[in-house]
């Protein structure tokens, strides 16, 4: 009934996303106001964070795509046999496989052999791109990817030459399209393609978290007899997940951009969220109280009040009753006075 009358009285706010992304992060009382707003509200912040967030890790990835473009064109200028890519089918002038290994690049590896090899080599081969993170595997006819996918497994993907629309190509028509203009194009659409998979990806990802920390928000207040919903306890892990999901930012774009590693981030980003969610509900248990004690202080005031003017009730009837005493009195005289012998010789 509270928070039924809480929601009653209070207005929609207008709110920028900004300014509820810092209130979110450094004001627990709001989350009293939070908790009490529509459900659709908070959808759309979520989105409105998810955007930032991928935007932010795009950036990082995509100054990597631009500098491993760069140091990619210096590579095949100065180390890579001559080759060609015609009909569909890739030759190079090099009798041993090619290997470039950079766990810095976004690919750990790129092997090329374009050679006739036995099924073991084939094996072989497949097996030790696949044991990097991230590869590619270029044979004579097809191109093997393989991408980290961490939350959801590691996977490898074939193609071929013809439907990744590559076209005919040398070593030289590929160097003179490799100018800097051209590789700022390339990563300007990285970027965007990666802003619009990362958002889908991690958006799928946060939205677990945000219903796996309502729950536990949902059981919190049912154990400290808190009368909330589960919309409250949604609204609650969705600003509460802010500066978890801000810091998973930086974090990714650092360890982007500089390799750096911080142990056990994933343990920390779990106990943040948790800090938020349960300061919330402490909050609001400590205001319902709070206003349970205004109410109950106003029940007393006014049944002060009806005791006061009860009282005078009461006093107001006795006075008038002693002022009918009296009247009556005065007319009882009057009329003694008027019987009287005095009275009637006169």
């Amino acid at each position: 009934m509270l928070m039924k009358g809480m929601i009653a009285n209070m207005e929609e706010r207008k709110v920028g996303f900004f300014k509820r992304m810092f209130r979110s992060i450094k004001d627990f009382d709001e989350y009293k106001e939070y908790a009490i707003e529509k459900t659709g509200t908070s959808i759309k912040y979520f989105l409105k964070l998810m955007i930032v967030f991928s935007l932010i890790i795009s950036i990082a990835m995509a100054i990597r795509f631009y500098l491993w473009m760069n140091d990619g064109a210096d590579y095949i200028r100065n180390n890579l046999a001559n080759f060609e890519l015609k009909d569909g089918k890739l030759s190079v002038e090099q009798e041993e496989p090619i290997i470039i290994e950079n766990e810095n690049s976004p690919f750990n590896i790129i092997l090329i052999d374009t050679r006739e090899r036995s099924e073991e080599e084939k094996n072989e081969q497949i097996e030790k791109v696949k044991s990097y993170t991230s590869g590619i595997l270029l044979t004579e006819d097809q191109i093997m990817l393989k991408m980290p996918f961490e939350e959801q497994g590691q996977t490898e993907s074939w193609y071929s030459y013809e439907a990744l629309g590559t076209g005919d190509m040398t070593k030289e028509t590929l160097l003179a399209n490799a100018t800097t203009q051209n590789i700022i194009y390339m990563s300007l659409v990285f970027y965007l393609g990666t802003v619009v998979y990362l958002f889908i990806m991690y958006a799928i990802l946060a939205l677990l978290d945000v219903i796996l920390l309502a729950i536990l928000g949902f059981i919190v207040s049912r154990i400290l007899r808190i009368p909330l919903r589960f919309a409250p306890t949604w609204n609650i892990a969705v600003y509460a997940l802010t500066l978890p999901i801000l810091l998973n930012a930086l974090y990714i774009f650092v360890n982007v951009l500089f390799g750096i590693e911080i142990k056990y981030f994933g343990v920390m980003y779990n106990a943040i969220s948790y800090i938020y969610m349960i300061t919330a509900i402490l909050l609001i248990k400590s205001d319902i109280i709070k206003r349970n004690m205004e109410v109950s202080a106003l029940v007393q005031e006014q049944e002060k009040v009806k005791q006061e003017l009860e009282k005078q009730r009461e006093e107001e009837e006795k006075r008038k009753q002693e002022e009918e005493k009296e009247k009556q009195k005065e007319k009882e005289k009057k009329e003694e006075k008027g019987d009287s012998p005095e009275g009637s010789k006169a």
